[in-house]
């Protein structure tokens, strides 16, 4: 009788874990293969991975308005740009001083998922680790990220996305 309650503990430990897991791959769009690293530190990779693809992102979009002769949209753009590279260097030197280093993102073959390598110096060792993004993911995520640009800003996203085409 014991075996029974220890093996239905087991396996219910083994699918809270499993749930977990899927949880924070749903959450973060991501297939997480990491050592002991804390939390604090993998949501400092996260905002550093993201706040690298907006200011890419808000960058094209400043070169479309300069092309389409909006000077407006540009200065706005242009402060949005300088806040975000702000909040990179914040999160960048958070890294820097934990230790935390983030290699070149890497695409799979199929173009479906990018793999980002990180390592991080723990008590004389490094613990390595990788992120696996679907590229929807990151696009969904994406959207609602710049969205929280453009909504308090001159207009929403789509006036823009119309002006610009």
């Amino acid at each position: 009788m014991n075996d029974y309650f220890i093996k239905k503990f087991f396996t219910l430990d083994k699918f809270i874990l499993i749930s977990i897991i899927t949880l924070l791959e749903h959450l973060f769009g991501g297939v997480i293969m990491r050592g002991f690293i804390p939390n604090e530190l993998m949501n400092a990779i996260y905002d550093k991975i993201y706040l690298d693809l907006e200011v890419h992102i808000l960058n094209s979009k400043l070169h479309k308005a300069e092309d389409k002769g909006m000077k407006d949209n540009a200065e706005y753009l242009n402060k949005l740009i300088l806040d975000v590279i702000a909040q990179r260097r914040e999160v960048s030197h958070y890294l820097h001083k934990n230790g935390v280093k983030i290699q070149e993102p890497i695409e799979d073959t199929d173009g479906e998922f990018i793999t980002y390598k990180y390592s991080v110096s723990i008590n004389g060792g490094y613990n390595e680790g990788q992120i696996r993004f679907w590229r929807c993911a990151i696009r969904n995520n994406l959207q609602e990220r710049m969205n929280k640009y453009f909504k308090k800003g001159v207009y929403s996203e789509r006036e823009y996305l119309h002006d610009l085409q």
